[in-house]
C-alpha cells in the first residue's frame, strides 16, 4: 500500500509542476498522503480494516463521485432535497471568500427545504457582465441622458425583467447581453410573498 502511495505521491508532483495556470492551486502535499505518513498514520491503531465482512465497532464510510451540474441550479436544488429525504444532512463548503459571496445572505426562518421562493434585486443594482451572468434580452431601450433603462426577459419570455446601465452603454434593442449581479443586493421572498430577513444590510 505504502509503495503504491509514493508512485501516486510522485505522480501528483509531476502533473502540479506541469500545470500554467493564473489561479493558486493546492500543491500536491496539501492534497495527498505519502506512504510514510500513511504508515505513521497506522502506528497508534488498534485495527486496520480494508474491506471484507465488516466487523464490530467499525466507522462506514458511503462515498460517490459527486454528481456533475456544470451551473445547472436545479439539479444542484433536486440533489439537495433528494438527500434530505433520505435523511443525510446537507453542508456547504466554500474554499474562498468570493465563494461564499455568491450566498444569498438571508435568515431561512419561514422557509422549508423544497419551497419555492422568488428572488428578486432593484434595476440600479445590476451591471454589464460577462458570458457567464445572467441573460438578458432587450426588447425595450430608454435612454435618459445619463441612464439607459433597459425592459426584457431573463430565460423565458415570461420571465420578465429590467435593468439600469449607464447612459452610454452600447447596447441595443434585441441584444442578448449579460448582467453581473451582487447576491448581496438581492431580496427573497417566500412562497407567501414574505421577505426573507437580511443577515446584514448591504452596503450603501
Amino acid at each position: 500500500v505504502c509503495s503504491v502511495l509514493d508512485k501516486l505521491y510522485e505522480k501528483s508532483i509531476e502533473a502540479h509542476a506541469t500545470l500554467d495556470s493564473p489561479i493558486a492551486l493546492a500543491k500536491p502535499k496539501d492534497l495527498f498522503v505519502r506512504g510514510q505518513d500513511f504508515e505513521k498514520a497506522l502506528v497508534n491503531q488498534t485495527t486496520v480494516h480494508f474491506g471484507g465482512e465488516k466487523i464490530s465497532n467499525h466507522i462506514a464510510f458511503d462515498c460517490q463521485p459527486q454528481p456533475s451540474f456544470h451551473r445547472n441550479f436545479e439539479h444542484i436544488i433536486e440533489h439537495l432535497i433528494e438527500n434530505q429525504s433520505q435523511g443525510i444532512r446537507n453542508h456547504i463548503f466554500c474554499s474562498s471568500q468570493p465563494q461564499a459571496d455568491r450566498f444569498i445572505p438571508v435568515n431561512g426562518h419561514g422557509a422549508q427545504i423544497g419551497d419555492r421562493v422568488d428572488v428578486g434585486i432593484r434595476p440600479e443594482n445590476v451591471a454589464l457582465g460577462t458570458e457567464g451572468g445572467l441573460p438578458f434580452v432587450i426588447n425595450v431601450l430608454e435612454r435618459l441622458g445619463g441612464t439607459t433603462i433597459c425592459y426584457g426577459y431573463s430565460g423565458n419570455a415570461s420571465e420578465k425583467f429590467c435593468a439600469t446601465l449607464p447612459g452610454d452603454a452600447r447596447v441595443t434593442e434585441g441584444d442578448e447581453i449579460h448582467l453581473s449581479i451582487n447576491p448581496s443586493d438581492c431580496h427573497v421572498f417566500n412562497s407567501d410573498g414574505a421577505v426573507l430577513k437580511r443577515l446584514k444590510a448591504p452596503e450603501v
